[in-house]
């Protein structure tokens, strides 16, 4: 009887049928593991909403049945003690403005009429602007480069900002996955920044010497043809934190931005690729300035982003050297997804007014699922060489997804050439996914049997259905 060795398949396959169960299945993921790695999902840390959780006025940990995946606060101090900081500018950060409907994470923002808040404004003084209630969650789980973390978002038809970022839990790096502002306005007072998608990070040094670098050149308000604004439109939103120096960025599927060490490459808003490093800086010390110009920091243009980088002396990561690390990421960071209203579009007026705070969809962020992988050595991830736990060739014991059927099924050969063989007729069709959960093979079952020649030598997972929707997961080798 020919058997075949499975020891480390076991852990991997426990993990894919969790994961073909999630609302982005069969969506690609747009980033490049690297050469000879493959996309591990992190799933302590992806969520797909696909849950109950009521507004509470409670700090209170939320997530799938018996499985606490956030907390709806803004994270806490490294020390893991609560953060009390209640948002930026007349930002409240509330536990009861967040809920998990309808299949989506929802976050919102209200205001009561005549509460007002004080922050610090850009020339140093301090001013008074309506508060702005919102909510903010944080994930338990950090994450470290290398990294990809996505998600899939409506974004609010706001001037407040849709806010999907990584921090570190010193509040000294950050990366920001989505910043936009997605609404115009009833007067069109936010017109400049609806159309654009803010992809940006930050670096600090915390008080008593503040000091906040982010990148500030034009192309990091990155924008589409064909989009007069973001507010109301579903995209997909991710970030590939690569390296302690590179940082790749994509909308809908697409890189539409790199930021490598000492040079950045932007796609612009036709589809062309421009390759920018910084013209220069005061000083290269902390108390070094950008140059800029019409407002924005000056970039030099080259041919390629090799190019750019060999003539580039100058970090886009952290030019000033706050971090006093080699101008590198180097900590894991918390995910937090929030509504905010931030201090520098409250000091200029362009927060959302009381009226258009009445309207409860265009000020609700909803997501529907975020995924976050991490690279892996695609050899090591399925490797049928270990000893330990063997699959016989004659039948196999399906894995149900109703375990109070108790029901034995068996699918053979193990492994199979070209075609399955189903005990049972009551199964109709079936769905075969590869080790990325993806789906390469969908087909109706005829007569017990399921032709499977269109398949590579390798390990996959079954998916059989009934007539009436009950549906039953199995492991399955093809080798030829």
């Amino acid at each position: 009887m020919k058997k075949i060795n499975l020891l480390s398949v076991i852990m991997f396959l426990q993990l894919l049928f969790v994961n073909a169960q999630y609302d982005w299945d069969n969506i690609p993921i747009p980033a490049n593991a690297g050469a000879g790695k493959t996309w591990q999902l992190q799933v302590q840390a992806s969520d797909d909403f696909n849950y109950q959780f009521s507004p509470t006025n409670n700090v209170t940990d939320f997530g799938p049945a018996n499985n606490a995946k956030w907390y709806n606060k803004f994270h806490n101090q490294p020390n893991g003690t609560p953060n009390n900081w209640p948002g930026p500018g007349p930002t409240v950060w509330m536990q009861n403005h967040v809920a998990v409907s309808g299949g989506h994470l929802n976050i919102w923002a209200s205001r009561i009429p005549g509460a007002t808040k004080s922050f610090v404004g850009s020339s140093g003084n301090l001013i008074s602007r309506p508060e702005t209630r919102a909510g903010c969650i944080t994930n338990k789980t950090r994450v470290k480069f290398p990294v990809f973390v996505e998600a899939s978002i409506k974004v609010m038809n706001s001037s407040l900002a849709s806010d999907i970022w990584l921090l570190s839990p010193d509040d000294t790096q950050e990366i920001d996955i989505i910043e936009c502002y997605g609404g115009p306005g009833d007067d069109n007072r936010n017109g400049f920044f609806a159309n654009k998608i803010h992809l940006s990070h930050h670096v600090f040094i915390r008080p008593p010497n503040f000091k906040d670098y982010q990148p500030a050149d034009l192309n990091s308000w990155w924008k589409k043809d064909g989009v007069s604004q973001w507010g109301g439109r579903v995209v997909r939103i991710g970030v590939n934190w690569v390296s302690a120096t590179r940082l790749e960025y994509y909308v809908d599927g697409q890189m539409v931005r790199v930021l490598d060490d000492t040079a950045v490459q932007t796609r612009l808003a036709d589809g062309t690729w421009q390759y920018t490093y910084p013209a220069g800086v005061t000083s290269t010390g902390v108390n070094g300035q950008l140059v800029r110009e019409n407002g924005y920091q000056k970039m030099n243009i080259a041919t390629s982003l090799n190019d750019a980088k060999n003539k580039s002396n100058i970090s886009v990561i952290d030019p000033f050297n706050y971090l006093n690390n080699q101008r590198r990421f180097t900590k894991e960071m918390d995910i937090i997804i929030n509504v905010e209203d931030q201090s520098w579009q409250a000091e200029a007026f362009r927060s959302s007014t009381d009226a258009e705070l009445e309207n409860f969809e265009n000020n609700n962020l909803l997501v529907n699922w975020i995924r976050v992988y991490k690279p892996v050595n695609a050899r090591n991830f399925v490797n049928t060489e270990l000893t330990s736990t063997e699959i016989s060739n004659n039948s196999a014991r399906a894995l149900t997804s109703n375990e109070e059927e108790k029901q034995e099924l068996a699918v053979f050969p193990i492994p199979a050439k070209d075609v399955l063989n189903i005990s049972s007729k009551d199964y109709v069709q079936a769905k075969v996914y590869n080790l990325q959960g993806l789906i390469v093979l969908r087909k109706d079952v005829a007569d017990g049997t399921l032709n499977v020649s269109s398949l590579e030598n390798g390990i996959y997972v079954l998916e059989l259905a009934k007539a009436n929707g009950e549906s039953t997961k199995q492991k399955i080798v093809i080798s030829k």
